[in-house]
């Protein structure tokens, strides 16, 4: 679609795909949508107020399956529309002030049952000033929701971080955990997990902070679902612009981060960083899952990942095990990224020039596992004919 802002000025509006979750908590596609009349007559039986509600029903009915095999993305610019750049701001402004329950499916969300209780964990080496600051922030939240913090040492070198690491050894809430190898974020993140007792796992970089007060409960709550796999929140830069906003596939043959750089509200394309949305992957800088799950995907992968990039496998493992990967801004962090391992990588990059096309593979009908079913998206997943599969080329700890 596309806009004319006065006489001189025509603004694209770049829309990602076909992305339910996206759907049922932002009007991201401005109510306009193409549907087939047979379709279209189907859903009006239903008492419909709007064209989006039309389309909510028909992309998050229980022919969902169905009607996303047949369903279409137009990646060009078809419809001029009546809006402006003010417009288009004042709606991203409505979205980032909303108060609604986050939505996962079409039918309000249900009181919770029971209340998780998470499992903190972060890994860190010399960062001490970072870590304590960290630290202080997850000691405001209520001991009901988070059961333990632990700490994963790896050998520090700095004079303040270790002594930082001792004195939390001695603090009630706080599991101090020593890990006297070379650097293997992997590893560290899995023996943490193993440590700690929450139902929830959440993975923490020591070089983010939570920044706003409802933080936590919009990456918990959203696991009551249980097809909701792997929860990850909205990434700043110290700059306020944006470090992390869900992941893509395929940039530098790994994944990139949408948005990055942007500026929000203004430099929010296609509304991807105001509302909640499925994608391919998170950043592990800041990972929620629950405890199961995570054994049951055996993990992060310690012997083929050890230094960057598990987090797109684990959240590929994921997907392709049932489990959607929710990137939800509601939740949000300031994040200094690589601060905490950038030295340990400068070190070791020369031994781990791989990338996820070492043991990912888009291909066809070959390879001990393939899913006929889905495709990969920039943006989100979508059905396809079932001629293409993906398929994971190594054992590694994990098989379909």
């Amino acid at each position: 679609m596309y806009f004319r802002d006065g006489d001189d000025h025509v603004g694209l509006i770049l829309l990602p795909g076909i992305n339910p979750i996206h759907a049922l908590n932002a009007d991201y596609f401005l109510s306009r949508a193409i549907v087939r009349a047979g379709r279209a007559i189907q859903a009006l039986d239903k008492d419909l107020a709007d064209v989006r509600a039309l389309v909510l029903a028909l992309i998050c009915g229980k022919d969902q399956q169905a009607w996303h095999s047949k369903s279409l993305h137009i990646a060009f610019p078809l419809l001029c529309i009546g809006e402006t750049h003010a417009s288009l701001q004042e709606r991203r402004m409505l979205l980032l002030g909303r108060a609604e329950p986050l939505r996962l499916r079409c039918s309000l969300p249900a009181e919770r049952t029971r209340a998780r209780r998470v499992c903190v964990v972060i890994c860190t080496k010399n960062n001490g000033f970072l870590l304590e600051q960290l630290i202080t922030r997850l000691a405001c939240e209520s001991t009901d929701e988070i059961a333990d913090i632990v700490v994963v040492s790896n050998r520090p070198t700095n004079a303040y971080a270790a002594q930082l690491h001792d004195r939390l050894a001695s603090r009630g809430q706080i599991k101090l955990v020593n890990y006297d190898a070379p650097f293997n974020f992997s590893a560290q993140c899995n023996l943490g997990a193993a440590a700690g007792s929450g139902d929830v796992l959440l993975f923490l970089n020591d070089d983010v902070v939570p920044v706003n007060s409802n933080w936590l409960r919009e990456l918990v709550e959203p696991l009551d679902d249980p097809g909701i796999g792997i929860v990850g929140p909205l990434l700043l830069y110290p700059n306020g612009s944006v470090q992390h906003a869900g992941m893509f596939l395929g940039f530098e043959r790994v994944a990139g981060h949408s948005l990055r750089g942007a500026h929000l509200p203004e430099g929010d394309c296609g509304f991807l960083a105001s509302a909640p949305r499925q994608v391919m992957s998170v950043t592990g800088a800041a990972l929620c899952i629950r405890r199961n799950d995570f054994e049951a995907l055996n993990g992060f992968d310690r012997n083929q990942f050890a230094l960057n990039i598990q987090d797109v496998d684990l959240c590929l493992r994921a997907h392709f095990s049932g489990l959607a990967v929710i990137f939800n801004p509601r939740s949000i962090f300031l994040h200094m990224e690589s601060v905490s391992v950038q030295p340990t990588l400068d070190d070791l990059w020369t031994i781990s020039g791989r990338s996820l096309d070492d043991l990912w593979t888009i291909s066809g009908r070959s390879g001990a596992a393939h899913w006929s079913t889905t495709r990969l998206q920039s943006d989100g997943v979508t059905s396809w004919n079932g001629t293409n599969s993906i398929t994971r080329t190594s054992a590694g700890p994990w098989k379909a």
